[in-house]
């Protein structure tokens, strides 16, 4: 699926702020998703044009998702293998790369006991 953010910069997704000024950055870019269970497997942004006031060429973001299973609650979920980010600012180039593994999932079990309020010494409110 491909997608491009619209001009509207009340509608905008992200701003970057540098001094007294902020500059609308808006994206486009692809989303792989399974035919099958609708999984997001892979999604890529850059940006819609370059910014020349703050002289930024090339935002461009990768990330690969994988099913991670997490056999103690017999829980899936699909999360970050890896992520990239290719950056071109002031004419340097800037370039991460991130590897996700060793999941912990963190649950916590609430129960809820609702009691009617006891009356006050006055026996009213």
């Amino acid at each position: 699926m491909r997608f491009e953010e619209g001009p509207d910069p009340s509608k905008s997704f992200s701003a970057l702020r540098i001094k007294d000024s902020e500059y609308q950055v808006r994206f486009k870019g692809r989303a792989w998703i399974a035919a099958d269970d609708y999984e997001v497997l892979r999604l890529q942004t850059d940006l819609v044009a370059p910014i020349p006031e703050i002289h930024l060429q090339i935002e461009h973001f990768d990330i690969a998702y994988a099913p991670v299973e997490f056999s103690r609650r017999k829980f899936r979920l699909w999360l970050p293998e890896s992520a990239s980010m290719h950056i071109s600012y002031r004419g340097h180039r800037y370039e991460r790369v991130h590897k996700f593994s060793n999941f912990q999932l963190f649950l916590v079990d609430t129960q809820q006991k609702v009691k009617d309020p006891v009356a006050g010494p006055s026996g009213g409110k």
